[in-house]
Protein backbone atom coordinates (compact mmCIF):
# COMPACT_ATOMS: atom_id res chain seq x y z
CA UNK A 1 0.00 0.00 0.00
CA UNK A 2 1.35 3.43 -0.92
CA UNK A 3 1.63 6.18 1.65
CA UNK A 4 -1.14 8.04 -0.16
CA UNK A 5 -3.44 5.03 -0.04
CA UNK A 6 -2.57 4.54 3.59
CA UNK A 7 -3.77 8.02 4.44
CA UNK A 8 -7.11 7.40 2.76
CA UNK A 9 -7.50 4.02 4.41
CA UNK A 10 -6.25 4.74 7.89
CA UNK A 11 -7.06 8.41 8.33
CA UNK A 12 -3.61 9.26 9.65
CA UNK A 13 -0.72 11.39 8.46
CA UNK A 14 1.70 8.51 8.87
CA UNK A 15 4.07 8.30 5.92
CA UNK A 16 2.74 11.48 4.34
CA UNK A 17 4.49 14.18 6.34
CA UNK A 18 3.61 17.52 4.81
CA UNK A 19 2.68 15.93 1.51
CA UNK A 20 -0.98 15.52 2.49
CA UNK A 21 -1.31 19.30 2.70
CA UNK A 22 -0.09 19.84 -0.87
CA UNK A 23 -1.20 16.64 -2.58
CA UNK A 24 -2.91 17.43 -5.87
CA UNK A 25 -6.22 15.69 -6.52
CA UNK A 26 -7.03 15.15 -10.20
CA UNK A 27 -10.02 13.84 -12.11
CA UNK A 28 -10.78 13.48 -15.80
CA UNK A 29 -13.83 13.27 -18.00
CA UNK A 30 -16.84 15.24 -19.12
CA UNK A 31 -17.30 18.95 -18.59
CA UNK A 32 -20.70 20.11 -19.82
CA UNK A 33 -23.63 22.40 -19.15
CA UNK A 34 -27.00 21.46 -17.74
CA UNK A 35 -30.29 23.09 -18.70
CA UNK A 36 -33.30 22.32 -16.52
CA UNK A 37 -36.97 22.41 -17.37
CA UNK A 38 -38.95 24.49 -14.91
CA UNK A 39 -42.16 22.58 -15.59
CA UNK A 40 -42.64 19.22 -13.89
CA UNK A 41 -43.54 16.46 -16.34
CA UNK A 42 -42.18 13.85 -18.70
CA UNK A 43 -39.87 14.36 -21.65
CA UNK A 44 -39.08 17.25 -24.00
CA UNK A 45 -41.66 16.82 -26.73
CA UNK A 46 -42.94 20.38 -26.61
CA UNK A 47 -41.88 23.94 -25.75
CA UNK A 48 -40.89 24.36 -22.10
CA UNK A 49 -39.66 27.03 -19.74
CA UNK A 50 -35.98 26.37 -19.15
CA UNK A 51 -33.36 27.60 -16.70
CA UNK A 52 -29.61 27.47 -17.07
CA UNK A 53 -27.07 26.81 -18.44
CA UNK A 54 -25.30 25.58 -15.30
CA UNK A 55 -21.74 24.25 -15.19
CA UNK A 56 -21.94 20.47 -14.84
CA UNK A 57 -20.48 17.03 -15.46
CA UNK A 58 -19.76 14.52 -12.67
CA UNK A 59 -15.95 14.98 -12.80
CA UNK A 60 -16.32 18.76 -12.94
CA UNK A 61 -18.67 18.84 -9.93
CA UNK A 62 -16.30 16.56 -8.00
CA UNK A 63 -13.23 18.67 -8.65
CA UNK A 64 -15.02 21.96 -7.98
CA UNK A 65 -15.99 20.62 -4.55
CA UNK A 66 -12.38 19.60 -3.88
CA UNK A 67 -11.27 23.12 -4.80
CA UNK A 68 -13.88 24.70 -2.52
CA UNK A 69 -12.29 22.76 0.37
CA UNK A 70 -8.94 24.35 -0.39
CA UNK A 71 -7.18 21.23 -1.70
CA UNK A 72 -4.92 21.69 -4.76
CA UNK A 73 -6.63 20.02 -7.72
CA UNK A 74 -7.02 19.86 -11.48
CA UNK A 75 -9.05 18.23 -14.23
CA UNK A 76 -8.33 16.68 -17.63
CA UNK A 77 -11.16 17.42 -20.05
CA UNK A 78 -12.19 19.04 -23.31
CA UNK A 79 -14.69 21.79 -24.15
CA UNK A 80 -15.73 23.57 -27.31
CA UNK A 81 -14.72 27.07 -28.27
CA UNK A 82 -18.13 28.41 -27.26
CA UNK A 83 -19.92 30.14 -24.40
CA UNK A 84 -20.74 26.84 -22.69
CA UNK A 85 -17.04 26.03 -22.58
CA UNK A 86 -16.11 29.50 -21.40
CA UNK A 87 -18.78 29.30 -18.67
CA UNK A 88 -17.20 26.13 -17.27
CA UNK A 89 -13.61 27.33 -17.57
CA UNK A 90 -14.42 30.51 -15.67
CA UNK A 91 -16.38 28.76 -12.93
CA UNK A 92 -13.76 26.10 -12.31
CA UNK A 93 -10.88 28.56 -12.51
CA UNK A 94 -12.55 31.05 -10.18
CA UNK A 95 -13.09 28.29 -7.60
CA UNK A 96 -9.44 27.29 -7.67
CA UNK A 97 -9.30 24.34 -10.06
CA UNK A 98 -6.18 23.98 -12.24
CA UNK A 99 -7.72 24.10 -15.74
CA UNK A 100 -4.53 23.94 -17.79
CA UNK A 101 -5.47 20.41 -18.95
CA UNK A 102 -8.92 21.34 -20.25
CA UNK A 103 -8.36 21.38 -23.99
CA UNK A 104 -10.42 23.82 -26.08
CA UNK A 105 -11.37 22.08 -29.32
CA UNK A 106 -13.01 24.38 -31.92
CA UNK A 107 -14.26 21.41 -33.97
CA UNK A 108 -16.80 20.30 -31.37
CA UNK A 109 -19.37 21.95 -29.11
CA UNK A 110 -19.26 21.71 -25.35
CA UNK A 111 -21.30 18.82 -23.98
CA UNK A 112 -24.80 19.39 -22.64
CA UNK A 113 -27.55 17.74 -20.62
CA UNK A 114 -31.20 18.75 -20.58
CA UNK A 115 -33.08 17.48 -17.53
CA UNK A 116 -36.73 17.45 -16.54
CA UNK A 117 -38.23 16.27 -13.27
CA UNK A 118 -41.24 13.98 -13.29
CA UNK A 119 -44.10 14.12 -10.77
CA UNK A 120 -42.46 11.30 -8.77
CA UNK A 121 -39.08 13.05 -8.64
CA UNK A 122 -37.48 10.90 -11.34
CA UNK A 123 -35.48 12.71 -13.97
CA UNK A 124 -35.51 12.51 -17.76
CA UNK A 125 -32.22 13.42 -19.46
CA UNK A 126 -31.24 14.32 -23.01
CA UNK A 127 -27.45 14.18 -23.29
CA UNK A 128 -24.97 15.40 -25.88
CA UNK A 129 -21.74 13.94 -24.54
CA UNK A 130 -20.33 11.23 -26.80
CA UNK A 131 -20.42 13.45 -29.89
CA UNK A 132 -19.42 16.64 -28.07
CA UNK A 133 -15.99 17.96 -27.13
CA UNK A 134 -15.90 15.87 -23.94
CA UNK A 135 -16.12 12.76 -26.12
CA UNK A 136 -12.61 13.60 -27.29
CA UNK A 137 -10.77 13.90 -23.99
CA UNK A 138 -7.16 12.86 -24.46
CA UNK A 139 -3.89 12.96 -22.57
CA UNK A 140 -2.25 16.03 -24.03
CA UNK A 141 1.20 17.14 -22.88
CA UNK A 142 -0.50 19.40 -20.36
CA UNK A 143 -2.59 16.49 -19.09
CA UNK A 144 0.44 14.25 -18.67
CA UNK A 145 2.14 17.06 -16.76
CA UNK A 146 -0.88 17.44 -14.48
CA UNK A 147 -1.06 13.71 -13.83
CA UNK A 148 2.63 13.79 -12.95
CA UNK A 149 1.72 16.17 -10.12
CA UNK A 150 -1.22 14.00 -9.02
CA UNK A 151 -1.24 12.17 -5.70
CA UNK A 152 -4.85 11.03 -5.97
CA UNK A 153 -6.99 10.36 -9.06
CA UNK A 154 -10.79 10.14 -8.96
CA UNK A 155 -12.75 8.39 -11.73
CA UNK A 156 -16.50 8.57 -12.33
CA UNK A 157 -18.15 5.71 -14.18
CA UNK A 158 -20.05 8.24 -16.29
CA UNK A 159 -16.74 9.00 -18.03
CA UNK A 160 -16.39 5.46 -19.39
CA UNK A 161 -18.86 6.02 -22.23
CA UNK A 162 -16.65 5.36 -25.28
CA UNK A 163 -13.59 3.41 -26.40
CA UNK A 164 -11.57 6.63 -26.43
CA UNK A 165 -12.47 7.79 -22.93
CA UNK A 166 -11.95 4.27 -21.56
CA UNK A 167 -8.45 4.08 -23.01
CA UNK A 168 -7.64 7.58 -21.75
CA UNK A 169 -8.85 6.69 -18.26
CA UNK A 170 -6.81 3.49 -18.13
CA UNK A 171 -3.69 5.37 -19.21
CA UNK A 172 -4.29 7.99 -16.53
CA UNK A 173 -4.71 5.30 -13.86
CA UNK A 174 -1.43 3.75 -14.98
CA UNK A 175 0.43 7.08 -14.75
CA UNK A 176 -0.89 7.82 -11.26
CA UNK A 177 -0.15 4.29 -10.10
CA UNK A 178 3.38 4.74 -11.42
CA UNK A 179 3.73 7.74 -9.09
CA UNK A 180 2.46 5.61 -6.15
CA UNK A 181 -0.74 7.64 -6.10
CA UNK A 182 -4.15 6.36 -5.01
CA UNK A 183 -7.40 5.93 -6.93
CA UNK A 184 -11.05 6.44 -5.98
CA UNK A 185 -13.95 5.27 -8.13
CA UNK A 186 -17.64 6.13 -8.13
CA UNK A 187 -19.48 3.78 -10.56
CA UNK A 188 -22.18 6.41 -11.21
CA UNK A 189 -23.93 3.90 -13.44
CA UNK A 190 -26.62 5.09 -15.84
CA UNK A 191 -29.46 2.70 -16.68
CA UNK A 192 -28.05 1.76 -20.09
CA UNK A 193 -24.45 1.27 -18.96
CA UNK A 194 -24.48 -2.41 -18.05
CA UNK A 195 -26.09 -3.41 -21.35
CA UNK A 196 -22.96 -2.17 -23.16
CA UNK A 197 -20.31 -4.95 -22.86
CA UNK A 198 -17.41 -2.54 -23.38
CA UNK A 199 -18.62 -0.14 -20.70
CA UNK A 200 -19.36 -2.97 -18.26
CA UNK A 201 -15.84 -4.35 -18.76
CA UNK A 202 -14.40 -0.89 -18.10
CA UNK A 203 -16.48 -0.46 -14.93
CA UNK A 204 -15.33 -3.84 -13.61
CA UNK A 205 -11.72 -2.97 -14.50
CA UNK A 206 -11.98 0.27 -12.54
CA UNK A 207 -13.46 -1.55 -9.54
CA UNK A 208 -10.52 -3.95 -9.53
CA UNK A 209 -8.01 -1.11 -9.87
CA UNK A 210 -9.21 1.38 -7.27
CA UNK A 211 -8.38 1.85 -3.60
CA UNK A 212 -11.59 3.58 -2.52
CA UNK A 213 -14.94 2.45 -3.97
CA UNK A 214 -17.86 4.89 -3.64
CA UNK A 215 -21.11 3.29 -4.86
CA UNK A 216 -24.66 4.47 -4.22
CA UNK A 217 -27.25 2.02 -2.91
CA UNK A 218 -27.75 -0.89 -5.29
CA UNK A 219 -24.57 -0.04 -7.23
CA UNK A 220 -22.73 -2.01 -4.54
CA UNK A 221 -23.70 -5.34 -6.12
CA UNK A 222 -23.99 -4.42 -9.82
CA UNK A 223 -20.37 -5.20 -10.69
CA UNK A 224 -19.95 -8.34 -8.57
CA UNK A 225 -20.99 -11.97 -8.74
CA UNK A 226 -22.61 -11.56 -5.32
CA UNK A 227 -26.35 -10.96 -5.12
CA UNK A 228 -26.46 -9.38 -1.67
CA UNK A 229 -24.50 -6.59 0.04
CA UNK A 230 -22.63 -8.69 2.64
CA UNK A 231 -21.20 -11.06 0.02
CA UNK A 232 -20.51 -8.15 -2.36
CA UNK A 233 -18.49 -6.37 0.32
CA UNK A 234 -16.36 -9.48 0.89
CA UNK A 235 -15.88 -9.93 -2.85
CA UNK A 236 -14.85 -6.32 -3.46
CA UNK A 237 -12.43 -6.19 -0.53
CA UNK A 238 -11.01 -9.43 -1.91
CA UNK A 239 -10.07 -7.56 -5.10
CA UNK A 240 -7.64 -5.48 -3.04
CA UNK A 241 -9.94 -2.48 -2.64
CA UNK A 242 -8.91 -0.77 0.60
CA UNK A 243 -12.29 0.64 1.60
CA UNK A 244 -15.89 0.90 0.41
CA UNK A 245 -18.20 3.82 1.15
CA UNK A 246 -21.85 3.13 0.31
CA UNK A 247 -24.00 6.23 -0.06
CA UNK A 248 -27.62 5.93 1.12
CA UNK A 249 -28.83 9.35 -0.02
CA UNK A 250 -30.69 11.16 2.73
CA UNK A 251 -30.06 8.14 4.96
CA UNK A 252 -26.33 8.86 5.19
CA UNK A 253 -23.48 6.48 4.36
CA UNK A 254 -21.63 3.39 5.57
CA UNK A 255 -17.89 2.75 5.46
CA UNK A 256 -16.37 -0.74 5.17
CA UNK A 257 -12.83 -2.02 5.32
CA UNK A 258 -11.10 -5.21 6.43
CA UNK A 259 -11.56 -4.24 10.08
CA UNK A 260 -15.32 -3.72 10.01
CA UNK A 261 -17.76 -0.92 9.26
CA UNK A 262 -19.23 2.29 10.61
CA UNK A 263 -22.18 4.41 9.57
CA UNK A 264 -23.18 8.05 9.72
CA UNK A 265 -26.66 9.50 9.23
CA UNK A 266 -27.75 12.19 6.80
CA UNK A 267 -28.89 15.76 7.44
CA UNK A 268 -32.36 17.23 7.19
CA UNK A 269 -32.60 19.71 4.29
CA UNK A 270 -35.19 20.70 1.70
CA UNK A 271 -34.21 18.92 -1.51
CA UNK A 272 -34.40 21.05 -4.65
CA UNK A 273 -32.00 19.29 -7.04
CA UNK A 274 -30.24 15.95 -6.36
CA UNK A 275 -27.85 16.17 -9.31
CA UNK A 276 -24.25 16.31 -8.12
CA UNK A 277 -24.87 15.31 -4.51
CA UNK A 278 -22.94 12.07 -4.86
CA UNK A 279 -20.02 13.83 -6.54
CA UNK A 280 -19.87 16.39 -3.72
CA UNK A 281 -19.98 13.57 -1.17
CA UNK A 282 -17.10 11.78 -2.94
CA UNK A 283 -14.97 14.91 -3.13
CA UNK A 284 -15.49 15.79 0.51
CA UNK A 285 -14.81 12.28 1.79
CA UNK A 286 -11.62 11.93 -0.27
CA UNK A 287 -10.37 15.39 0.70
CA UNK A 288 -11.05 14.84 4.40
CA UNK A 289 -9.16 11.55 4.35
CA UNK A 290 -6.21 13.12 2.54
CA UNK A 291 -6.13 15.80 5.23
CA UNK A 292 -5.92 13.11 7.90
CA UNK A 293 -9.45 13.31 9.28
CA UNK A 294 -10.90 10.13 10.79
CA UNK A 295 -13.42 7.98 8.96
CA UNK A 296 -16.18 9.21 11.29
CA UNK A 297 -15.31 12.88 10.66
CA UNK A 298 -15.00 12.30 6.92
CA UNK A 299 -18.42 10.66 6.75
CA UNK A 300 -19.99 13.51 8.72
CA UNK A 301 -18.55 16.17 6.41
CA UNK A 302 -19.34 14.15 3.28
CA UNK A 303 -22.98 13.69 4.34
CA UNK A 304 -23.23 17.41 5.04
CA UNK A 305 -21.72 18.14 1.62
CA UNK A 306 -24.29 15.96 -0.14
CA UNK A 307 -27.10 17.57 1.86
CA UNK A 308 -26.03 21.12 0.95
CA UNK A 309 -25.64 20.08 -2.69
CA UNK A 310 -29.30 19.02 -3.01
CA UNK A 311 -30.57 22.19 -1.35
CA UNK A 312 -29.66 24.41 -4.33
CA UNK A 313 -30.81 24.23 -7.95
CA UNK A 314 -27.97 23.61 -10.35
CA UNK A 315 -25.57 20.63 -10.19
CA UNK A 316 -22.51 22.66 -9.17
CA UNK A 317 -24.26 25.45 -7.31
CA UNK A 318 -24.30 23.59 -4.00
CA UNK A 319 -20.56 22.93 -3.65
CA UNK A 320 -19.45 24.03 -0.18
CA UNK A 321 -16.52 25.32 1.82
CA UNK A 322 -15.42 23.77 5.11
CA UNK A 323 -16.99 26.73 6.92
CA UNK A 324 -20.37 25.97 5.35
CA UNK A 325 -20.05 22.27 6.15
CA UNK A 326 -19.10 22.99 9.75
CA UNK A 327 -22.10 25.29 10.12
CA UNK A 328 -24.41 22.42 9.11
CA UNK A 329 -22.67 19.72 11.14
CA UNK A 330 -22.62 21.95 14.22
CA UNK A 331 -26.42 22.07 14.16
CA UNK A 332 -26.58 18.31 14.45
CA UNK A 333 -29.69 18.22 12.28
CA UNK A 334 -29.64 14.56 11.42
CA UNK A 335 -32.31 13.17 9.15
CA UNK A 336 -35.41 12.72 11.26
CA UNK A 337 -37.53 9.59 10.98
CA UNK A 338 -41.05 10.48 9.96
CA UNK A 339 -44.00 9.13 8.06
CA UNK A 340 -45.07 5.64 9.06
CA UNK A 341 -42.59 5.35 11.94
CA UNK A 342 -43.76 8.63 13.46
CA UNK A 343 -47.35 7.35 13.38
CA UNK A 344 -46.36 4.07 15.01
CA UNK A 345 -44.35 5.86 17.69
CA UNK A 346 -47.23 8.22 18.39
CA UNK A 347 -49.73 5.37 18.68
CA UNK A 348 -47.45 3.48 21.05
CA UNK A 349 -46.87 6.55 23.21
CA UNK A 350 -43.08 6.14 23.02
CA UNK A 351 -40.47 4.10 21.23
CA UNK A 352 -38.70 1.89 23.75
CA UNK A 353 -34.93 1.80 23.77
CA UNK A 354 -33.26 -1.54 23.18
CA UNK A 355 -32.27 -3.51 26.23
CA UNK A 356 -28.55 -4.32 26.52
CA UNK A 357 -27.80 -7.13 24.07
CA UNK A 358 -31.31 -6.98 22.54
CA UNK A 359 -32.14 -6.47 18.89
CA UNK A 360 -35.34 -5.75 16.99
CA UNK A 361 -36.85 -8.97 15.60
CA UNK A 362 -39.97 -9.56 13.52
CA UNK A 363 -41.39 -12.42 11.49
CA UNK A 364 -43.41 -10.76 8.77
CA UNK A 365 -43.53 -10.30 5.02
CA UNK A 366 -45.57 -7.09 5.18
CA UNK A 367 -43.57 -4.11 3.81
CA UNK A 368 -44.98 -1.71 6.43
CA UNK A 369 -43.95 -3.99 9.29
CA UNK A 370 -40.50 -4.54 7.79
CA UNK A 371 -39.97 -0.80 7.36
CA UNK A 372 -41.10 -0.11 10.93
CA UNK A 373 -38.69 -2.75 12.24
CA UNK A 374 -35.83 -1.20 10.28
CA UNK A 375 -36.61 2.27 11.59
CA UNK A 376 -36.73 0.89 15.14
CA UNK A 377 -33.31 -0.70 14.60
CA UNK A 378 -31.93 2.58 13.28
CA UNK A 379 -33.22 4.47 16.33
CA UNK A 380 -31.73 1.89 18.70
CA UNK A 381 -28.49 1.61 16.75
CA UNK A 382 -28.66 -2.20 16.59
CA UNK A 383 -29.15 -4.83 13.87
CA UNK A 384 -32.61 -6.10 12.99
CA UNK A 385 -33.63 -9.74 12.52
CA UNK A 386 -36.37 -10.14 9.90
CA UNK A 387 -37.72 -13.63 9.35
CA UNK A 388 -40.04 -15.21 6.83
CA UNK A 389 -41.79 -18.55 7.14
CA UNK A 390 -41.87 -21.22 4.46
CA UNK A 391 -45.58 -20.51 4.03
CA UNK A 392 -44.89 -16.85 3.28
CA UNK A 393 -41.73 -17.31 1.21
CA UNK A 394 -40.49 -20.44 -0.52
CA UNK A 395 -38.99 -21.65 -3.79
CA UNK A 396 -42.46 -21.66 -5.34
CA UNK A 397 -43.26 -18.14 -4.12
CA UNK A 398 -45.38 -18.90 -1.05
CA UNK A 399 -48.47 -16.83 -0.38
CA UNK A 400 -46.47 -13.61 -0.87
CA UNK A 401 -45.31 -14.66 -4.33
CA UNK A 402 -41.69 -14.16 -3.22
CA UNK A 403 -38.80 -16.58 -3.36
CA UNK A 404 -36.12 -16.27 -0.62
CA UNK A 405 -33.87 -14.26 -2.97
CA UNK A 406 -36.74 -11.96 -3.97
CA UNK A 407 -37.69 -11.43 -0.30
CA UNK A 408 -34.07 -10.57 0.49
CA UNK A 409 -33.90 -8.06 -2.36
CA UNK A 410 -37.16 -6.45 -1.22
CA UNK A 411 -35.68 -6.02 2.26
CA UNK A 412 -32.58 -4.36 0.83
CA UNK A 413 -34.73 -1.96 -1.21
CA UNK A 414 -36.63 -0.95 1.92
CA UNK A 415 -33.34 -0.61 3.82
CA UNK A 416 -31.97 1.71 1.14
CA UNK A 417 -35.09 3.86 1.43
CA UNK A 418 -34.94 4.04 5.21
CA UNK A 419 -31.20 4.59 5.47
CA UNK A 420 -30.43 1.32 7.29
CA UNK A 421 -27.13 -0.25 6.21
CA UNK A 422 -27.85 -3.65 4.55
CA UNK A 423 -25.32 -5.46 6.73
CA UNK A 424 -27.44 -4.48 9.75
CA UNK A 425 -30.17 -6.84 8.53
CA UNK A 426 -30.05 -10.44 9.73
CA UNK A 427 -32.13 -12.71 7.52
CA UNK A 428 -34.03 -15.53 9.18
CA UNK A 429 -35.95 -18.48 7.81
CA UNK A 430 -38.65 -19.45 10.31
CA UNK A 431 -40.25 -22.91 10.67
CA UNK A 432 -38.69 -24.18 7.45
CA UNK A 433 -40.01 -27.60 6.67
CA UNK A 434 -42.81 -29.49 4.92
CA UNK A 435 -45.70 -27.42 6.31
CA UNK A 436 -46.84 -25.84 3.00
CA UNK A 437 -46.93 -29.30 1.42
CA UNK A 438 -48.54 -31.30 4.25
CA UNK A 439 -51.29 -32.39 1.87
CA UNK A 440 -48.68 -34.47 0.02
CA UNK A 441 -47.19 -37.80 1.12
CA UNK A 442 -44.29 -37.31 3.50
CA UNK A 443 -41.52 -38.04 0.98
CA UNK A 444 -42.93 -35.60 -1.59
CA UNK A 445 -43.44 -32.92 1.06
CA UNK A 446 -39.90 -33.34 2.39
CA UNK A 447 -38.50 -33.15 -1.14
CA UNK A 448 -40.16 -29.73 -1.54
CA UNK A 449 -38.87 -28.68 1.89
CA UNK A 450 -35.33 -29.61 0.86
CA UNK A 451 -35.52 -27.31 -2.17
CA UNK A 452 -36.84 -24.45 -0.06
CA UNK A 453 -34.19 -24.85 2.65
CA UNK A 454 -31.45 -24.83 -0.01
CA UNK A 455 -32.98 -21.69 -1.56
CA UNK A 456 -32.98 -19.91 1.80
CA UNK A 457 -29.33 -20.75 2.44
CA UNK A 458 -28.30 -19.79 -1.11
CA UNK A 459 -30.04 -16.41 -0.68
CA UNK A 460 -27.79 -15.61 2.28
CA UNK A 461 -30.15 -16.22 5.21
CA UNK A 462 -28.10 -16.34 8.40
CA UNK A 463 -30.66 -17.99 10.71
CA UNK A 464 -32.24 -21.24 9.59
CA UNK A 465 -34.99 -22.55 11.90
CA UNK A 466 -36.03 -26.07 10.87
CA UNK A 467 -39.47 -27.42 11.84
CA UNK A 468 -40.47 -30.95 10.86
CA UNK A 469 -42.96 -31.53 13.67
CA UNK A 470 -46.08 -31.66 11.52
CA UNK A 471 -47.57 -34.78 10.00
CA UNK A 472 -48.11 -35.12 6.26
CA UNK A 473 -50.72 -36.99 4.21
CA UNK A 474 -51.88 -40.11 6.08
CA UNK A 475 -49.80 -39.33 9.19
CA UNK A 476 -50.92 -38.27 12.69
CA UNK A 477 -50.91 -34.55 13.41
CA UNK A 478 -48.22 -34.95 16.07
CA UNK A 479 -45.23 -37.10 15.11
CA UNK A 480 -42.91 -39.10 17.39
CA UNK A 481 -39.81 -37.22 18.54
CA UNK A 482 -37.49 -39.70 16.80
CA UNK A 483 -39.15 -39.12 13.40
CA UNK A 484 -39.14 -35.33 13.87
CA UNK A 485 -35.43 -35.40 14.68
CA UNK A 486 -34.58 -37.62 11.72
CA UNK A 487 -36.41 -35.34 9.28
CA UNK A 488 -34.82 -32.24 10.79
CA UNK A 489 -31.38 -33.83 10.46
CA UNK A 490 -32.16 -34.55 6.80
CA UNK A 491 -32.94 -30.88 6.16
CA UNK A 492 -29.88 -29.79 8.17
CA UNK A 493 -27.66 -31.81 5.83
CA UNK A 494 -29.26 -30.03 2.87
CA UNK A 495 -28.61 -26.64 4.51
CA UNK A 496 -24.96 -27.50 5.20
CA UNK A 497 -24.38 -28.64 1.63
CA UNK A 498 -25.96 -25.45 0.28
CA UNK A 499 -23.73 -23.35 2.53
CA UNK A 500 -20.51 -25.17 1.66
CA UNK A 501 -18.11 -22.91 -0.18
CA UNK A 502 -20.50 -19.94 -0.15
CA UNK A 503 -18.74 -16.61 0.21
CA UNK A 504 -20.62 -14.85 2.97
CA UNK A 505 -19.74 -12.08 5.39
CA UNK A 506 -22.05 -12.36 8.40
CA UNK A 507 -23.61 -9.25 9.77
CA UNK A 508 -22.99 -8.03 13.33
CA UNK A 509 -24.59 -10.06 16.14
Amino acid sequence: MSSVTGALAAGTRSGLGERCQVMKVVTLGEVLVEVMAQDVGRGFCGPLRLMGPFPSGAPAIFIDQVAKLGQPCGIVSCVGEDDFGRLNLKRLGDDGVDTKSIEVNPEYVTGSAFVRYGPDGDRDFVFNIKNAACGHVQLTDAAVELLGECGHLHVSGSTLFSTGTIETTKRAVGLVRGNRGSISFDPNIRNDALSDPEMREALVWMLRNCDTFLPSGEELTLLTNATGPPAAISEILGFGVTCIVVKHGAGGATYYDADGNQSSGGYEVDELDPTGAGDCFDATFVTCRILGRTVAESLEYANASGALAVSVKGPMEGTSTFAQLEELTSRGHKKQRGGLWALIASAAGAVPSALPGAITSVCSAHPIVMEAAMRQATVNGVPVLIESTCNQVNHQGGYTGLTPAAFRDELYRIADRTGLAPESILLGGDHLGPNPWRHLPAEAALAQAEVTVAAYVAAGYQKIHLDTSMGCQGEPEHLPDELIAARAARLAVVAEKAAAGAARRWGPL
